[in-house]
């Protein structure tokens, strides 16, 4: 969810200092959301723990690709 301000400035920038931009892209909006409920993750399969390989992460802010994440950024 970016404003048009944001995209009018990086543009303006850009053209100022002759940059060309090929891609925009934000992936970050859905980071800065604190959950309200109890969400746990199973650890990763590259990431996974040698000496804990069964326990799961307990999820403080919001990410991209839950379930919840539209909601808490939006709130």
């Amino acid at each position: 969810m970016v404003k048009p301000y944001t995209v009018r400035t990086m543009l303006s920038i850009s053209v100022t200092h002759g940059l060309s931009a090929h891609h925009l892209g934000v992936y970050n909006i859905f980071l800065n959301g604190f959950l309200d409920m109890d969400r746990f993750m199973a650890q990763p399969s590259n990431f996974v723990d040698p000496q804990f390989p069964n326990h799961v992460s307990k999820l403080k802010h919001s990410f991209y690709g839950i379930r919840e994440a539209p909601h808490t950024w939006f709130d």
